[in-house]
């Protein structure tokens, strides 16, 4: 086995602490952003190649569980298949779901530019049954009209609740969503930045990283709001999952979502009945 300095195992138990403190695994990126908040490292490019060497080389090891670091960009998918037709009832039995929202005020949905955060907030998102949209940055147009769709066939006032980077693109994607909706489709929003906000980075000590003067938009975002970006990963996965679920909730009625969660339980029996009358 290979043998490591002092240094780096006092990195690995580091980083098993702040694995330990979570019920999810966490990116690279996000264990990247506890360790600069709590000092251990540098805020640069090279510290965060180090760092990924360093835990491949923990993971291969053994010193650290290679379940609780995962990268939710590079997901293997397979359609799904199941092993006889009784196997695909007791599937249908599990995953029927009842519509809730039609009997809510509004339609909620959750847009998250990270494709990499789409692992913390789907359980949410799941948890609450609303749409989780990934824009992996500026959306195409094919996005943006599948989304007014949505909008338009929801028959009522859709909420999008957005989370993005504390950067110049970050900040600029409300607009454009907002304004391609409208002119390209004639449908209006009520978006609401939910994340990242000043007033987080600021509460939760967010390292900050200089913003990229590549980007078009940067001396606007740098006039108004200083030489400070911040990644929507940096904010800590548990208090991500609390604006998401605090946010939702602060829309709905909870009371209309349980009578039809009751609902759907007396369906569920209704559609055992069915279905053990056709695999028995």
């Amino acid at each position: 086995m290979k043998g490591f300095q002092a240094k780096t195992l006092a990195l690995f138990d580091r980083v098993n602490g702040i694995l330990a403190e979570y019920d999810m695994p966490l990116t690279l990126r996000q264990v990247y952003y506890r360790l600069v908040a709590a000092h251990v490292i540098p805020n640069t490019e090279r510290a965060y190649k180090n760092l990924s060497a360093r835990l491949t080389d923990g993971r291969r090891a053994g010193r650290i569980d290679p379940a609780r670091i995962t990268d939710r960009l590079r997901e293997a998918q397979r359609v799904p298949c199941w092993g006889d037709l009784p196997d695909f009832l007791r599937a249908v039995r599990r995953s029927y779901r009842r519509e809730k929202w039609t009997s809510q005020p509004v339609t909620v949905e959750v847009w998250c530019e990270k494709d990499a955060l789409a692992g913390v907030l789907q359980p949410i998102a799941d948890e609450h049954e609303v749409t989780l949209y990934v824009g992996r940055g500026y959306s195409s147009y094919s996005a943006m009209m599948d989304a007014a769709d949505r909008i338009a066939d929801a028959g009522q006032r859709t909420v999008v609740l957005y989370f993005g980077d504390f950067d110049p693109s970050g900040q600029d994607m409300p607009r454009d969503i907002r304004d391609r909706l409208a002119a390209d489709f004639g449908v209006e929003v009520d978006l609401r930045v939910i994340a990242l906000t000043p007033e987080q980075i600021a509460e939760y000590d967010l390292p900050p990283a200089p913003t990229k003067k590549t980007d078009t938009r940067a001396a606007a975002f740098v006039a108004k709001h200083g030489d400070l970006s911040v990644e929507l990963d940096a904010l800590p996965p548990d208090v991500l999952q609390a604006l998401v679920r605090n946010c939702i909730e602060g829309l709905m009625d909870l009371s209309a979502f349980a009578a039809e969660a009751e609902a759907e339980e007396e369906e569920r029996v209704r559609l055992a009945a069915v279905i053990d009358g056709i695999d028995g």
